[in-house]
C-alpha cells in the first residue's frame, strides 16, 4: 500500500466526510460519510461500496468489487485512539512524502510502471492505463460497478491519441 498518500476529511458539525480526488480510479468519487468510530459500510452510488474496517490506532478503507463480490484493500489511515479520528498530517510529513515518493529508489508501481488517466464522470468511471512493462494498454468504462465497455491498444500511443480523441485535458491543454 502507498505510504505517500494522503486523504482529506471534512468536519461538518459531527458529521465526517472522507474525500479521496487523488487515489485515482479507484478513488471514491462522492464524499464517504463516516464516523471512524467503527466498521461500517458507505454506497456512494449504485455499485460503487466502500467498507472503512476500524481498529484500536488505524483503519483499513476497502473497496467492493461487485464482479468478484470480495472487497479490495485501498489505503490504511492511522487514527487517535483517543478520538477515534484520522491523524492529521502536518505539512512537513506531507512533504516528506512527496519528496520520498519522487526521488525513492525502490521501484513504485504507479511512478514507474504505470501511466493511468481517469475520468469519473456523474455515472461511470473511464480509465486508461498503461502497463508498458506487460505490454497493456487499455480504456474501460465501467458503470454500476459493472465494465460497460473495453479497448486494448497495441501500443500506449495509440492509447494517448484515443485519450485525444475524448477531449480529455491535462494541465490546461489536450492530449494528443
Amino acid at each position: 500500500m502507498q505510504r505517500t498518500h494522503n486523504v482529506l476529511v471534512v468536519t461538518l458539525g459531527e458529521e465526517h466526510f472522507l474525500m479521496d480526488v487523488g487515489y485515482g480510479r479507484r478513488s471514491p468519487r462522492y464524499p464517504l460519510r463516516l464516523s471512524f468510530r467503527e466498521t461500517e459500510e458507505a454506497e456512494v452510488c449504485e455499485g460503487e461500496r466502500y467498507r472503512l474496517e476500524v481498529g484500536p490506532s488505524s483503519c483499513l478503507l476497502l473497496e467492493h468489487l461487485p464482479s468478484s463480490d470480495t472487497w479490495f484493500p485501498l489505503y490504511g489511515l492511522p487514527i487517535y485512539p483517543d478520538t477515534q479520528q484520522p491523524r492529521t498530517v502536518t505539512r512537513e510529513e506531507t512533504m516528506a512524502m512527496f519528496e520520498e515518493l519522487y526521488t525513492s529508489r525502490d521501484t513504485i508501481t504507479i511512478r514507474d510502471v504505470k501511466l493511468c488517466i481517469n475520468l469519473q464522470t456523474a455515472g461511470s468511471r473511464i480509465n486508461f492505463t498503461s502497463d508498458v512493462s506487460r505490454g497493456l494498454h487499455t480504456l474501460r468504462v465501467v458503470a454500476k460497478g459493472r465494465v460497460e465497455a473495453e479497448e486494448q491498444f497495441a501500443t500506449q500511443e495509440q492509447m494517448l491519441a484515443r485519450v485525444g480523441q475524448m477531449g480529455v485535458q491535462a494541465l490546461g491543454r489536450s492530449i494528443h
